[in-house]
């Protein structure tokens, strides 16, 4: 990187940065999709949570892998702030 003064006098400074991984911690490992006996819908949900550990906003997506998958996730991407 440069920087110029009075547009002649021209100075060159280095830039270091490093870049840390934000991990996310999630609620559950595994996912257990079950019909609850008071349950009279054709469909049942499970609620996952993400909780951002680190010290950056943390973006995350999630990908199926199927097409005609009976499955949907919402929302499919999104950010989370740093936990303060």
């Amino acid at each position: 990187m440069y920087y110029i003064i009075n547009g002649v006098h021209r100075y060159a400074f280095f830039v270091q940065a490093n870049v840390v991984k934000t991990w996310l911690k999630i609620s559950h490992s595994k996912l257990v999709f079950e019909y609850a006996s008071s349950n009279t819908k054709m469909y049942t949900t499970e609620i996952l949570k993400l909780k951002n550990k680190g010290n950056a906003l943390a973006k995350f997506y999630f990908k199926l892998y199927t097409e005609n998958s009976f499955f949907s996730i919402k929302p499919m991407e999104g950010e989370i702030k740093k936990q303060e």
